[in-house]
């Protein structure tokens, strides 16, 4: 491990500013790509001596030599995952989720954001750049990781927490998501999982029973960007979640046509049937709020009730003031 976190070193020191993340992030997969490269040639130059017979054997020896040879360089190349991904230092901030009728906190989503003062201090960045480059598990798995070490300084209280999570991430052994569920299951009926990428799940039966397993434990499922598309409804149909979060183009000039107003019925029926909560995010507006309530969404998220925030009490504060003011709107009204 001192090779991968010297490397790691290597590839941020002296790096600041917006470089610092990418540098962290793609770095490790242009190391892997030389690690393989050099692995490539000294194959080829063992092939042409009477040394490859020794090291590399023949036939199905040779394969196995050569296939071990690239497991040791994928193994290094995971040490320099985890070792660069600890020097992202990802930051958390927590949205308010809010209860549409009274305008009182029901929970909250905790957002990954990259370091300050950089290109990737917006999560959807972060997380497509890791993704591009093969990374993705590495940056979910640290992020959740710090997640966790701040979640447990925190009183729960009888709030949700949803936290996002990749689908492919469930299949992933380095991402060890059952030692997660175990610290989630110590807090039955605080957490939610926040499905996205679910163009990953290649079997939604054997899916399902993964996350009933979790359901025993306490842990809840949210499936992100309800209406999107035929994949959104078939991950609601095979999945039965119990939360449907609307996409936000659906929220998005929502009073203002009725067609996606039939669309966001369709949804709250839909979640009133598997016993499901709404939960509309994006909502930037009194009118987006006041519509949403209207067609029966039971949960509000969006910069018209309070901003992403370190501090849970600084978001608790923006909906109470929200809250305060609501009334008066009303009269106006």
């Amino acid at each position: 491990m001192k090779s991968a976190d010297a490397a790691a070193d290597r590839l941020v020191a002296g790096v600041g500013g917006d470089l610092l993340a990418r540098l962290a992030i793609a770095g490790v997969a242009v190391e892997r790509q030389r690690l393989l490269l050099n692995l490539g040639r000294a194959q080829h130059h063992l092939a042409r001596t009477a040394t490859a017979r020794l090291v590399f054997g023949e036939g199905e020896h040779a394969s196995r030599n050569a296939q071990s040879a690239r497991v040791g360089v994928d193994i290094h190349a995971a040490q320099l995952h985890r070792a660069a991904a600890s020097r992202l230092d990802p930051e958390h901030a927590h949205q308010p989720i809010v209860r549409a009728r009274d305008i009182t906190v029901f929970g909250y989503e905790i957002l990954t954001r990259g370091p300050a003062h950089s290109s990737f201090r917006n999560s959807d960045m972060l997380f497509s750049f890791a993704r591009e480059t093969k990374l993705a598990w590495a940056l979910e798995a640290i992020a959740l990781d710090c997640a966790l070490r701040r979640l447990r300084n925190l009183n729960l209280g009888d709030r949700k927490f949803l936290l996002n999570l990749e689908a492919e991430m469930f299949g992933e052994s380095e991402f060890r998501i059952h030692e997660m569920a175990s610290f989630f299951a110590e807090h039955r009926g605080n957490f939610v999982l926040e499905l996205t990428e679910r163009a990953a799940i290649e079997d939604y039966a054997v899916f399902r029973r993964l996350l009933d397993e979790f359901r025993e434990k306490g842990i809840e499922v949210a499936i992100d960007d309800a209406g999107s598309g035929y994949a959104s409804l078939e991950a609601i149909a095979a999945l039965a979640p119990d939360y449907l979060k609307v996409t936000k183009g659906l929220v998005s000039t929502l009073a203002q046509e009725p067609i996606k107003q039939d669309l966001v019925k369709m949804l709250v029926e839909l979640a009133h049937k598997i016993s499901a909560k709404t939960i509309a995010e994006g909502i930037e507006t009194q009118e987006e709020y006041e519509t949403c309530r209207d067609l029966g969404i039971d949960l509000i998220q969006g910069y018209y009730f309070a901003h992403p925030q370190e501090e849970l009490q600084l978001g608790d504060e923006e909906v109470a003031q929200k809250a305060h003011m609501a009334p008066r709107a009303a009269k106006l009204a």
